[in-house]
């Protein structure tokens, strides 16, 4: 080639050059949404320090050093995490080993000083983004954290206002496809592709979940199990084909580290308070939108001690990241399951706020179950039967299991009406008070036509009642147990009240409401002093009955013209009788126990007749009852301890006696002594007693008259060892009792 032909060629290069737009992609060899992340101050300050560029997998990448010419400048750097091949089902995980920018501002606005943020889907390709809003991350990290995508567009922009040794930034970012990150995706991920819910269009975490079968919805938090991001507002939303809506936790992390340093920051427990949850929370209603009732919201760190269960077949869950924070927590991981009613019956529901049955009762039996959902505290679920008129409703439980313990704080209450009236109330069930569900049940009935079941709860409940129950209700008729002679009242019970208002009473039959029906008689009267300490009831009835025994079957047969039978709560009581018509005379019954039960048995015959003729006075029954406490005994209630002790005669003062105790009680001493201690005792424990000291005079050391009885073991006074008795705790119901006569 000649010196000429050189030349020519080089003119043609420089002319080739000259002719060629000049163009921002071929100056800076980026993306134009690439290029706005430059902080154009910092322009320069980047350039020179190659501070913003495109990085790969498995590299290590740091901030600049620290030089003379930028420390104490603002530095932005924005790093893209370049994948190769671009795949949508890669995962990027971006591992932070050292990281310092900033503080966040104590509302959690913003950070002062600088700032980390990750953009998760930054490219206009995917329709998962959360570049309209990344948020902010600052403060520090001692140990390494991880950051794990949702999308393969991954960068990570830094920040510092002014820039120094102080601050810094080091990171290394890997990938693996979907189905190798079980922890998010679960196991067969290719299976189940909608397990983690149907992403909705343009949202970076709102899902949808639709007929979740047992564990295959998962409802996660962002970038879980990794960091979840800054500036979030998620809602899932569940829904079930017929069931209800069941939330299992098997994860939580929601600001539940505040700094990465456990000498100064402890873990925050799990809370239910919104006060406690300022900044990051997770919501959850009881139904598709914000403007159902709010179950619970939470935040920290644990575990729940149950599930969510929601009253209906959708739930929403928001969850809410503050748009500054730290780089800490990894947020939330749920199981959304079907939840079934167990067995057949009516299960009650919370409705509107509202949480009631009301229904008419027939001869057949139809069952009814305790409440399945969450409800508020100081709930109240009621069920209204009504029967025919003239007949009277039966109820027994075919179910009761205990599921934990709230020592009563959650009872159920029978009425002998429609209304929440005490002086109606026939029992109270709770986890200290169960009722008999095996054969033979325990069964209550009215005196009337209606009853009312109420659950009542001071302290609510996340997934249903804190007792299992299921009961029978049908109604029978009223001439079972009485001819219902009007204007008579049979079958009626009398209960003591706090005070002393209804400590006494009295009521009357007369002669002319049973002769001129000229029917038979069976009235039941029930007096109840359980409401007192060691509660006693004392009888006196007026009657032409000559005799009272203890011997009811030979004395007093049942095939005669009439009798009253007197019977006792304590099987350690006989029961008394009283027949034989002829004058009338009083009789006094005093029970040792808090219960007594009145049986009037009368036959049509001309010996009443006779008799009515005969007296001055139309009344042929009255008795007058009165309700005390038996101060002998001391506190009847011991506290929950793992051990104590029990002391008799009680050495701490005697408790005063209720302002009406008979005058004729007024010498105690003379009464059989009837004592009855309760002890409330913890869940799946053994407990063993063992008994040191029981002295009685020689005269009344007869184990027939004066004994101990704990659970059906009694020991006899003076015992030449000591004994110990062991309840296993299968065997024990409700707590111990102790008799002493």
């Amino acid at each position: 080639m000649n010196p000429l032909q050189v030349e020519l060629l080089l003119i043609l290069l420089v002319v080739g050059l000259a002719v060629v737009p000049w163009t921002g992609q071929v100056v800076h060899c980026r993306e134009p949404d690439w290029a706005q992340d430059i902080d154009t101050r910092n322009d320069d300050d980047v350039s020179s320090e190659k501070c913003s560029r495109t990085v790969d997998i498995y590299q290590s990448v740091e901030l600049p050093p620290v030089t003379d010419r930028n420390f104490g400048k603002p530095l932005h750097c924005v790093y893209r995490i370049r994948v190769r091949p671009a795949r949508e089902d890669w995962v990027v995980f971006v591992r932070f080993t050292r990281m310092r920018a900033g503080v966040p501002q104590e509302d959690r606005q913003a950070c002062d000083g600088g700032y980390i943020q990750i953009v998760d889907g930054y490219t206009r390709e995917t329709n998962i983004s959360n570049r309209e809003n990344p948020g902010f991350y600052c403060g520090e990290i001692d140990s390494p954290k991880t950051f794990i995508s949702e999308t393969p567009y991954v960068k990570v922009v830094f920040h510092a206002d002014e820039y120094g040794p102080d601050t810094y930034m080091q990171f290394e970012a890997t990938v693996k496809q979907q189905q190798e990150v079980a922890s998010r995706y679960g196991q067969y991920s290719n299976l189940y592709p909608h397990r983690r819910g149907q992403p909705v269009q343009n949202t970076y975490c709102h899902r949808l979940f639709k007929d979740c079968a047992p564990g295959r919805c998962f409802v996660q938090s962002p970038a879980y199990p990794g960091i979840y991001p800054r500036g979030l507002s998620c809602k899932f939303r569940i829904n079930m084909r017929q069931s209800l809506v069941g939330l299992d936790l098997t994860f939580f992390d929601v600001d539940g580290l505040r700094c990465d340093n456990l000498l100064m920051c402890f873990p925050r427990p799990i809370s239910r308070d919104p006060a406690d949850c300022p900044f990051d929370y997770v919501r959850v209603f009881d139904g598709p939108t914000e403007d159902h009732p709010v179950i619970t919201t939470l935040c920290g760190r644990g575990r729940l001690k149950s599930n969510i269960v929601a009253s209906s077949s959708e739930m929403l869950v928001t969850f809410v990241s503050s748009p500054a924070g730290p780089l800490l927590n990894t947020g939330f991981h749920f199981k959304a399951d079907s939840v079934y009613d167990q067995g057949g019956g009516e299960t009650i529901q919370l409705r509107n706020g509202a949480c009631i049955i009301e229904r008419s009762v027939s001869s057949t039996v139809h069952s009814y179950n305790s409440i399945r959902s969450w409800y508020p505290a100081n709930t109240s679920c009621q069920y209204r039967f009504t029967a025919p008129l003239g007949e009277i409703i039966h109820l027994e439980f075919t179910q009761f299991r205990v599921e934990r313990v709230t020592f009563c704080e959650e009872a159920i209450r029978i009425y002998d009406s429609h209304e929440l009236d005490p002086r109606f109330i026939i029992t109270k069930n709770c986890d200290t008070n169960r009722p008999r569900s095996e054969a033979p049940r325990t069964f209550y009935e009215s005196t009337s036509n209606r009853m009312l079941v109420d659950f009542s709860s001071t302290v609510g409940s996340l997934d249903g009642s804190s007792i299992t129950f299921s009961f029978e209700v049908k109604h029978v008729s009223a001439n079972i147990y009485d001819n219902k002679l009007t204007p008579m009242n049979c079958n009626k019970k009398f209960k003591v009240s706090e005070g002393d208002a209804h400590s006494r009473g009295s009521f009357s039959l007369g002669y002319k409401d049973f002769i001129e029906h000229s029917r038979p008689v069976g009235c039941n009267y029930s007096f109840d002093a359980r409401e007192w300490p060691h509660g006693r009831v004392q009888l006196t009835i007026s009657a032409p009955f000559e005799v009272k025994t203890d011997n009811c079957d030979v004395d007093c047969p049942a095939h005669g013209p009439g009798r009253i039978e007197i019977f006792a709560e304590s099987k350690h009581e006989k029961t008394v009788c009283l027949c034989r018509v002829g004058t009338a005379k009083s009789h006094r019954v005093v029970s040792i126990g808090p219960v007594l039960d009145l049986g009037l048995r009368l036959k049509p015959s001309p010996d009443w007749h006779r008799v009515a003729k005969l007296t001055q006075s139309d009344r042929m029954l009255e008795v007058s009852y009165i309700f005390y406490s038996d101060t002998r005994c001391g506190p009847e209630r011991l506290g929950l301890d793992l051990q104590g002790s029990l002391h008799f005669p009680p050495l701490a003062q005697p408790m005063t006696t209720h302002a009406n105790l008979p005058v004729e009680l007024g010498l105690e001493r003379s009464l059989p002594l009837y004592c009855r201690w309760t002890a409330p005792l913890l869940a799946d424990h053994d407990v063993s007693f063992r008994l040191q000291f029981f002295h009685a005079l020689s005269q009344y050391s007869n184990c027939s008259a004066n004994y101990l009885l704990i659970d059906d073991v009694a020991l006899c006074p003076n015992p030449p060892v000591t004994h110990t008795v062991l309840l296993r705790r299968e065997h024990i119901h409700a707590g111990y009792h102790c008799y002493c006569e």
